[in-house]
């Protein structure tokens, strides 16, 4: 589909041998506008002689990275991800940017023009580090509104654009290969700084893997399954709102103008927040002096009870969590020490107790009903029983 893209930004696929993702994946690039006008190279991790084949069908390259750490360990991940970040602007010297795509992902029909849309910001704004398609907090209730961006602190993850100074500065300072951390996680604690990630509302990816080095089939279904996807293909995008100064005038307006929500009893017994439209901020003030999670008690037991994201800390902004909430929005601040905590109310602030976090624990917003299958091993009655296993006695429930 014609598109009126202002510069070459080739896709890098992240792969080992899941080659259907793979197919799907090229098909959906080439289905986003601008799309069948974007160079894409797959990274193999290991030797794949089906994937040459994919290559050679597709008309496209495929590298093979003979990594000799042991398969399934976070060191070899993370050296892959170095050697596909080391390799790509080696393979493209003219290009500026990249986008790097895990296998496992679904993408939504405007991933191309997204990038797009972003790379002048990210070109122009030397306080991001990069640009992710994805959105960590965003649920069918967060994530209204398409052409909205969020500045964050996060990871790069699941289908994300870096710059070639960027990528340079990652792979010179990279985590040593006997370090065993994950390499997300490594270069937000190491290389972030003062700098962060633009994010969509709503996502233009989406998980789709049943399990993996870092996502169990749980979490799978209590959290990425229930992240939505934009299906919009001709969205614009508001960049403008994203950039610096207009991200810190408009959000500090709009907490200083937010209804301020006391709780006064359990989130998760009396939702403080109406569950319909009536075009209004709302702030809530949480004991959270930093980004570390054992400090984030509070922050939790609100996430958990509103349905935002409680397993893991990702996507603040300087303390300040924002989302959609069937229409409003919501700032779930850190107090004392973001600059977005303006109330002189110490009654204002949430500090949650170790009884309030269990019974968060048991009662979440969100909540999935998993089917559970039990078999248990009964005496064999006949010969054909032992040898072939079949002394079995199933039982089915729900939790």
């Amino acid at each position: 589909m014609e598109y009126p893209v202002q510069e070459v930004i080739p896709v890098a696929i992240v792969t080992a041998h899941r080659l259907p993702h793979v197919l799907r994946q090229v098909g959906q690039v080439w289905a986003s506008p601008g799309g069948t006008n974007t160079p894409i190279t797959i990274y193999v991790d290991g030797h794949n002689p089906e994937a040459r084949a994919l290559g050679a069908l597709l008309n496209m390259s495929v590298v093979e990275h003979h990594d000799p750490i042991p398969k399934g360990s976070t060191n070899r991940i993370s050296y892959h991800v170095k050697f596909l970040l080391t390799d790509v602007f080696k393979r493209y010297p003219e290009v500026d940017k990249v986008i790097i795509l895990e296998d496992d992902l679904d993408l939504a029909p405007d991933f191309i023009p997204f990038f797009h849309q972003t790379a002048p910001l990210l070109t122009s704004d030397k306080k991001l580090l990069c640009v992710n398609a994805y959105n960590y907090n965003a649920f069918n209730h967060t994530a209204i509104d398409p052409t909205r961006i969020y500045r964050v602190h996060g990871v790069p993850a699941y289908g994300w654009m870096v710059r070639r100074e960027v990528a340079i500065e990652m792979v010179n300072k990279w985590a040593l290969m006997n370090q065993g951390v994950d390499w997300d996680l490594w270069v937000r604690f190491n290389m972030m700084g003062e700098r962060d990630i633009l994010v969509p509302e709503i996502p233009r990816t989406k998980h789709i893997g049943g399990g993996g080095a870092h996502v169990t089939g749980l979490e799978q279904a209590l959290y990425y399954n229930q992240r939505p996807i934009n299906t919009i293909i001709n969205v614009t995008l508001d960049v403008q709102g994203a950039t610096l100064f207009n991200y810190l005038s408009f959000h500090y307006d709009a907490v200083r103008a937010a209804q301020v929500v006391r709780l006064t009893q359990h989130p998760c017994k009396v939702l403080p927040i109406p569950q319909y439209q009536v075009n209004q901020s709302y702030v809530l003030y949480v004991n959270q002096s930093d980004e570390l999670v054992t400090t984030s008690r509070a922050y939790y037991v609100v996430a958990r009870c509103l349905g935002l994201d409680d397993h893991v800390f990702h996507e603040n902004f300087l303390l300040m969590y924002t989302a959609s909430f069937y229409g409003n929005q919501l700032y779930v601040v850190g107090c004392p020490n973001s600059p977005f905590c303006l109330t002189k109310e110490s009654a204002d602030i949430y500090n949650a107790t170790q009884e309030e976090v269990k019974y968060a624990n048991n009662h979440p917003f969100r909540n999935v009903n998993l089917n559970k299958h039990v078999a248990l091993r009964a005496p064999p009655i006949s010969l054909s029983d032992e040898v072939n296993l079949t002394n079995l006695l199933h039982y089915y429930f729900k939790s």
